[in-house]
């Protein structure tokens, strides 16, 4: 069976345009409610990699996570967002994005990924075991909510990369130092945290993008997208095209493709826009593209991080967590 990726278009992050446009995409895939039911506890997990506005595009925008938990909601599920970021609290990121605000209104909680356990990983049962938070491993139901953006290390931060914020902060870092000099090994890594979480469902926030650099600091690229599919790797390999990306550049994609996990092969994936079986060059979806393509990262800086490089990191987060200004 095809693996099914579906793409619906919106322009801004109004509130009821957003909404709009998040039921379109999950048409195809048979809508919200064949994956939540009532009563279950729904971990959103959106990308809240450090303290910027909404408006800087690091971050997956606060209204697109809010209306999506209005959709749980909806379905009878008890929303929570949570996540690790690379810097301070998921709180503090949350409020400085303007999440906080908007979660506090909804009601919706939001949490640190504080506690972790080890766990044997789908891919490589015989290799080492994955430190994960224990709200993505125990959610009933996991909602992937990542932004579209070029990462300055590994080229693009889609859907399979957004799941690494499983992993707590600090052990971020260790990551990098151990494996981080071999790149197709970290990336191998990211996928095998994919496949152990394995999201039942994907909404990918690529309403405005950010490009040129990354993940965080780089330009806003308006691409006018929603994205859904239940497979990260298809996800990607679908964004990619789009993009004008070199698949063979994400590194993700290349080891999704070495342990089978995944659809990779464009030919096996449908693509559906708007709700309509689309059969035309992909490229074409996003029409800004046309205008100018997107810009990529000129060079990827190692993986890998040195001693003093996570001694520096590990005081900088124990600064932000402590900082005075920080919500509680």
């Amino acid at each position: 069976m095809a693996a099914v990726v579906s793409i619906s278009h919106c322009a801004d992050y109004v509130g009821e345009d957003v909404s709009r446009a998040l039921r379109t995409a999950l048409e195809p895939l048979g809508g919200i409610g064949r994956f939540v039911s009532a009563d279950q506890r729904v971990l959103l997990k959106p990308n809240l990699i450090k303290g910027r506005r909404a408006e800087e595009s690091s971050t997956t925008h606060p209204v697109f996570v809010i209306e999506v938990a209005r959709l749980v909601r909806e379905a009878g599920g008890e929303p929570t967002i949570g996540d690790s970021p690379a810097l301070g609290s998921a709180r503090y990121v949350a409020w400085r994005c303007g999440l906080l605000g908007l979660a506090q209104q909804a009601g919706v909680p939001i949490i640190g990924f504080w506690r972790t356990r080890k766990v044997p990983s789908p891919l490589r049962p015989n290799g080492r075991q994955l430190r994960l938070a224990c709200a993505a491993l125990d959610a009933d139901v996991l909602i992937n909510l990542p932004k579209l953006k070029v990462h300055g290390q590994i080229y693009l931060t889609l859907a399979t990369k957004n799941l690494f914020g499983c992993v707590r902060g600090r052990h971020k870092a260790l990551l990098h130092l151990l494996i981080g000099g071999r790149p197709i090994e970290f990336a191998r890594m990211i996928v095998n945290v994919c496949a152990t979480i394995r999201p039942t469902l994907t909404l990918m926030d690529g309403i405005v993008a950010m490009e040129r650099t990354g993940p965080s600091g780089g330009d806003r690229r308006p691409l006018g997208l929603v994205v859904a599919a239940t497979d990260c790797t298809a996800m990607d390999r679908v964004i990619c095209e789009i993009l004008g990306a070199d698949p063979d550049r994400l590194l993700t994609l290349q080891a999704a493709r070495e342990a089978g996990f995944g659809e990779c092969n464009l030919e096996q994936i449908e693509v559906f826009v708007d709700s309509k079986n689309y059969r035309s060059r992909l490229a074409d979806i996003a029409p800004s593209l046309s205008e100018r393509p997107f810009v990529f990262p000129k060079y990827l800086s190692p993986l890998s991080f040195s001693p003093w490089q996570i001694a520096r990191g590990l005081a900088r987060q124990a600064w932000a967590l402590l900082r005075p200004a920080q919500p509680r």
